[in-house]
Parts: structure tokens; C-alpha cells; sequence
């Protein structure tokens, strides 16, 4: 019994030795070699979540690049964030999308639930620190080990292959063909926030501040941004503590709130996300502000509050 013990843990030994490596070897040469050159780096680019991604139609908007995503929570943004910035220095400007749920504690299953470590996890793994692993691993140990596996086996994919390239997979603006608010507004149970609406996201309020620092390390401007939601949008209902963090930790950030923006109904594909006929008008907008100066006045505020009646 106890030959076979030993035998047992001898294996095992050898079997973690081998993972290990692989992983290790594999993350080596992917984040080595990982491009994140865009074809056409513009001044200004803007990160975020689905907001952004369904707001910015970057065609229509002068010197700009969209390089927000669906469900990207703040630790994928950052490193994202620090190696197209790194890579791309024609890149003077960053709009970081920074809206009432992506402060809320119900986003934080998008960093531990399975369904977006599948998606994510397995793309940014080569660039995280032992932070990231330990956040991952104390938070949901069986989708953690189980997407560690195909983690290794994609990013053994791109060494063999030697593919490299991310830029193609980073984010970019999605139109949305739908306008179904009024289905929500006659749904109850669609106006409710999600559970934990009400408590601090910590994930993301540390990969915020992350992200904060990359910009000042790089010598880019930072501007925080909110796209337009539907009044009724449940989102709504946190804003005192949205308001209170910005003013509490991130008050030297100038805000830049495009929320109140004058938005109709059939320009919406739901209560938070501009359909396309919605972006294309918003983002001519947007575009128009950006020519009239807007990055260059000192009231910003003011200047996006006199020109709401575009």
C-alpha cells in the first residue's frame, strides 16, 4: 500500500511538473510576442463594455477607434488597455466607459463565472500575474482548473502556429438592429436591478485604479465616459453610490457624461444599449462635439450640457 502511495504522489508530481511547465513555457511566448498593433491606430480610443461597443460607431467619428467589448470586466480592459497603448504610441486620448453596473457587485460573476472565463480567460491568461490567478482560483477553483486546460492547449495552438496577432479580437463597434424598449417598460420584471445592485464591485474598483495608473505611466489623457441609457433603465438606481465613488477615488478623472443625451425610444435595443440607427445618430453627435472642441475646453461639463439639443 504504501508503494503504491508513493508511486501515486511520484506521478502526481510529475504530472503537476508538466502542467506547470506547459503553462508556463506557453504564456512566455504568447505574452512575448502578443500584437496588439492596430491597422489604423487613431488619437483617440475608447474601452469599455457593451455601452460603448453598441454607442461608438467609429466610422462616423473623426481620429477614433472603438475597442470596447460585451461583458469585458475591468481586469481583461487593463491588460488589454496597457498593450494596445504600448504598442500603439499614435494614441493620445483613452475614453474609458465607466457606467453605473460596472461598479455594481453583481459584475463581478463576469470575471468568476465560467460562462465568461471561457471566453476571456483563456485569451488574457498569458498576461496575468499570480493576483490574477489567486482572484480566479479563490473565486470559482472548479472553472478555474478546468478552463486552465484549454488554456493551455489554445495557447499552445498560437506558439505552434505562431499566432500571434490580437489586434483582430480586441473589441470593436456592434450594431444592434433591434428596438425592443417598450417590450421592457411593459415588463415589470424587466425595470429591477440585478441582485447586489447596491454594493461595490472591488474587482473592479482595483482594476480601475490599475488602468488609471497605465494611462499616467504611459503620458495618455484619461477621460472617464457614460453612454446614454433609457431613463428607466434599472441601472439607475445606484446612482448616489456610483456618484459617491467617482468623487471619493477618482476625482482628479474628468468625467465626461453623455447619459442625458437626447435619446429615443426607437434608438434603443433595450434600457442600456444604443441600436444602430441610435448610434449612428449619437455617434454623428459625438463626432461634432470632438470638432467643436470639446477635448480642448475647460468646462467640459458645460460644454456637453449646452450642446445636448444636437
Amino acid at each position: 500500500m504504501r508503494a503504491f502511495l508513493l508511486e501515486t504522489a511520484f506521478f502526481l508530481s510529475i504530472l503537476s511538473a508538466i502542467i506547470t511547465g506547459s503553462l508556463y513555457f506557453c504564456n512566455q511566448q504568447v505574452a512575448k510576442n502578443a500584437n496588439f498593433k492596430l491597422p489604423n491606430p487613431q488619437k483617440l480610443a475608447i474601452f469599455g463594455h457593451s455601452h460603448p461597443e453598441c454607442a461608438y460607431n467609429d466610422s462616423l467619428i473623426a481620429n477614433c477607434r472603438n475597442l470596447s467589448e460585451s461583458g469585458e470586466a475591468y481586469l481583461y480592459t487593463a491588460f488589454k488597455l496597457e498593450h494596445v497603448l504600448a504598442q500603439n504610441p499614435n494614441i493620445e486620448t483613452v475614453w474609458l466607459e465607466v457606467s453605473n453596473n460596472q461598479l455594481q457587485a453583481s459584475i463581478d460573476n463576469w470575471i468568476t463565472d465560467e460562462k465568461y472565463l471561457s471566453f476571456r480567460y483563456n485569451k488574457y491568461l498569458p498576461f496575468f500575474s499570480w493576483n490574477e490567478y489567486e482572484l480566479i482560483a479563490k473565486s470559482n477553483s472548479s472553472a478555474f482548473f478546468n478552463e486552465l486546460a484549454v488554456a493551455i492547449k489554445l495557447n499552445a495552438k498560437k506558439w505552434l502556429k505562431k499566432d500571434y496577432d490580437f489586434y483582430n479580437s480586441i473589441g470593436k463597434y456592434h450594431h444592434l438592429e433591434v428596438a425592443k424598449v417598450d417590450y421592457f417598460l411593459n415588463n415589470p420584471q424587466m425595470l429591477s436591478p440585478l441582485p447586489n445592485w447596491d454594493k461595490i464591485s472591488h474587482f473592479q474598483l482595483i482594476y480601475l485604479h490599475k488602468m488609471v495608473e497605465i494611462c499616467k505611466k504611459m503620458g495618455k489623457k484619461l477621460f472617464f465616459i457614460r453612454s446614454p441609457m433609457h431613463e428607466k433603465c434599472p441601472h439607475w438606481k445606484s446612482e448616489k453610490m456610483f456618484k459617491d465613488i467617482l468623487a471619493r477615488e477618482f476625482n482628479e478623472i474628468e468625467f465626461l457624461d453623455f447619459s442625458l443625451w437626447g435619446i429615443k425610444n426607437e434608438e434603443l435595443a433595450d434600457l442600456e444599449h444604443l441600436n444602430s440607427t441610435g448610434a449612428l445618430r449619437y455617434s454623428v453627435w459625438i463626432d461634432s462635439l470632438l470638432k467643436k472642441g470639446l477635448m480642448e475646453s475647460n468646462n467640459k461639463s458645460a460644454f456637453i450640457q449646452a450642446n445636448l439639443s444636437f
